[in-house]
């Protein structure tokens, strides 16, 4: 699912340099589980659920749990390949965009790579350098026993994979780089007011999702055809305001957020927009926060 971005792009990528990856303490609540998961490669005999009460979980059902601490799978063999799709992607913004999580029965290491290139990029993360987000206790589905584990977490730019601002991917995958090893699973780093966006295919529907906005209050998001601005744009009683898009810039949609501050909308897309290149950004309109700009491509 591999997405496409504007060539313009390309000359952003100078400044993407080595691994951005960082060992943080954040709340859970800040973290968002993936949509769907699949087990691509591996596994082993001794590969198995993790929960915090005594039920089974699927590897999907484990890999997007919420909260996302909540269940993983243990004892995956050397090159157990994992993938997990977000609907609404995870958009390269300033600073860190999704976490890698792991039980800390035996000390892992992962290979990570997205669908932006075709899954080629790849970056090595060794999870003795992450930050803990609390102890769990876990069935386990082997040996039908309890047993407590210390759940660390590696916070990950999108940046060390060459990704420029603004591009969106919606699969990645992570290896294991060793025996015994016990993903919790990937997590989307959700903190301030977001915008997401689906995969964008010609002839079907495609959708946008907001966080973390003012619950009730309004909200907008428009999109550009032209580039990423920045322009100057006068917005009711936000004032002027600078977005990330170029003149000229079209309304998609307004809306009303939910009362967790979020907000879904989704349309067809024309036949005739294939190939397109399409910049987007959202206004919570109550607090006049603009989200990060996204830039994708029209399949």
């Amino acid at each position: 699912m591999q997405v496409r971005i504007h060539a313009l792009w390309a000359i952003l990528l100078i400044w993407a340099g080595a691994s951005h990856a960082s060992a943080q303490s954040r709340s859970t609540s800040d973290l968002v589980a993936p949509d769907s998961a699949a087990l691509l490669a591996g596994g082993g005999p001794s590969f198995g659920w993790l929960h915090v009460v005594n039920a089974p979980l699927t590897l999907e059902e484990a890999m997007t749990i919420m909260p996302v601490q909540h269940g993983g799978y243990a004892n995956a063999v050397k090159s157990t390949v994992i993938s997990v799709e977000f609907d609404y992607g995870v958009v390269n913004r300033p600073g860190v965009d999704f976490a890698i999580i792991d039980g800390q029965y035996d000390v892992g290491n992962y290979r990570l790579t997205t669908d932006y290139d075709g899954f080629t990029t790849q970056v090595i993360v060794n999870m003795a350098t992450g930050s803990s987000i609390g102890t769990e206790t876990y069935f386990y589905e082997v040996t039908g026993s309890t047993t407590s584990a210390d759940v660390v977490s590696l916070e990950v730019d999108l940046a060390s994979f060459a990704i420029p601002p603004g591009a969106v991917v919606h699969e990645l995958r992570f290896e294991t780089l060793d025996n015994q090893c016990d993903p919790i699973g990937l997590a989307r780093v959700h903190d301030g007011f977001w915008l997401g966006v689906t995969q964008l295919d010609a002839g079907l529907k495609g959708g946008v999702q907001t966080c973390g906005g003012t619950p009730g209050g309004a909200v907008g998001v428009a999109y550009s055809l032209t580039g990423p601005g920045p322009s100057s744009l006068s917005v009711g009683a936000c004032g002027s305001l600078s977005v990330e898009l170029s003149l000229p810039i079209t309304t998609l949609v307004t809306g009303t957020n939910d009362p967790n501050g979020e907000f879904v909308f989704s349309s067809s897309i024309p036949a005739s927009a294939a190939g397109t290149a399409i910049w987007l950004q959202a206004l919570d309109l109550a607090s006049c926060t603009l989200s990060p700009g996204v830039a994708t491509f029209i399949n």
